[in-house]
């Protein structure tokens, strides 16, 4: 009584609020520490029996307009739409209004001046748009602006690379001055950068990549290792598309890190894996360097080839959907569950396969992948999960 005669109404008030917004800020502060999207995957994975990774997909319509005949189909994508599509995919994805807010919870422990680096799938970029499906340029660019906008990451911090492909190909289709970093050239120079293990895209010999299965070519071992610019990095996004595989019902978001791996041999160029490929998948993922470092998956499912490696379909490039009404994809898929992500786009992929009359490959690498701690699998053509929670959002307007 005696204090509250010494502070009028009006000053009481401001006492009151001052103190619920510490306490409000301070809870908030400590609800995203412990819920930072990459951590929350890790620590609930193998602890939480009632862990449900989320996998969400956004869907417009109008996102693309390619009539799958003439043409390079990048050029028939709405950039705005695809913005859109991205921005209300990582607010929903997040629980946020902001898409700063978004970028603080899913970037583990971010600060100024941290490294970020993308790993689209650009495989076979060379050969161009124009008859091969690759992450496009449109998803990748809206990733950087982005970061660029939002969270005010300088270029200069922003890596992009694929170490399958010449980093001048990468270059090219980016928009922003950032990291290009790919395989050595053929030139001179290149083969003595190659030598002497030069730049980001070498080898990092404290980082051997442990592989369950031996790795040998001709009868001689091969060691793989992650490269400079993974190890120099805080923050990794993976950027893969929606695609099926000669070997593999699908080459997503781990298949990805195929382009990732360097080798003792001097290959630039991971076919040796293949004869290994479900147990090399797995092993390359569950290296530190990728699983402790992945803050999210982005799958860039704006067209999609699910007759890629097929019988009797040579080529590289998207095709209508049948069980879609022979349209594209049209969809952006958010995740932190790289098991889980691949679980549904596998039945997405294997549902237009059977309707076609396909018969789908193996996709055994998701068992293997689950067993060794990289995500939660689950089959479901009709998609209705009981582990994974699926979400799908159509913002068509």
């Amino acid at each position: 009584m005696l204090i509250m005669k010494r502070i009028d109404r009006r000053q009481f008030l401001k006492v009151l609020n001052f103190f619920y917004l510490s306490l409000v800020t301070t809870l908030f502060t400590s609800s995203r520490t412990k819920k930072c999207f990459g951590d929350y995957w890790r620590d609930n994975l193998n602890t939480n029996k009632d862990y449900k990774p989320i996998v969400l997909r956004m869907y417009n319509d109008k996102a693309t307009h390619w009539d799958f005949k003439k043409g390079n189909y990048i050029e028939y994508i709405k950039n705005d739409v695809v913005a859109v599509l991205f921005e209300e995919g990582l607010k929903t994805f997040t629980n946020s209004c902001r898409i700063k807010e978004s970028w603080l919870k899913v970037l583990t422990n971010y600060e100024p001046g941290d490294i970020i680096t993308l790993k689209p799938n650009l495989n076979a970029l060379q050969l161009g748009y124009n008859k091969n499906i690759c992450t496009t340029p449109v998803v990748i660019n809206t990733v950087i602006k982005s970061l660029v906008n939002s969270l005010k990451v300088q270029p200069n911090k922003i890596y992009v690379y694929d170490l399958c492909v010449n980093p001048k190909l990468i270059e090219k289709i980016i928009d922003y001055p950032v990291n290009c970093i790919g395989k050595y050239d053929n030139t001179i120079c290149g083969k003595i950068q190659k030598r002497m293990n030069y730049g980001l895209g070498g080898f990092d010999k404290k980082a051997k990549i442990i592989m369950s299965t031996p790795i040998n070519e001709d009868g001689k071992n091969i060691d793989c290792y992650m490269p400079k610019v993974l190890t120099e990095t805080k923050h990794l996004i993976n950027i893969p598309t929606v695609k099926s595989h000669q070997f593999l019902l699908l080459s997503g978001a781990m298949k990805n890190h195929f382009g990732t791996v360097r080798f003792s041999n001097g290959s630039q160029y991971p076919t040796i894996l293949h004869n290994c490929i479900n147990h090399a998948i797995s092993d390359i993922y569950r290296n530190e360097h990728i699983k402790q470092k992945t803050r999210l998956i982005i799958v860039d499912g704006l067209f999609g080839a699910p007759l890629y490696g097929t019988k009797n379909y040579k080529g590289r490039l998207p095709v209508k959907w049948k069980t879609l009404g022979n349209n594209s994809l049209n969809s952006l898929f958010f995740s932190t569950d790289p098991v889980a992500t691949e679980s549904v786009l596998s039945d997405i992929i294997q549902k237009e396969q059977s309707y076609r009359k396909i018969a789908s490959k193996s996709s055994e690498y998701l068992k293997l992948a689950n067993k060794k701690g990289l995500g939660v699998v689950e089959r479901s053509i009709s998609q209705l999960y009981k582990r994974i929670e699926y979400i799908q959002k159509d913002v068509t307007t």
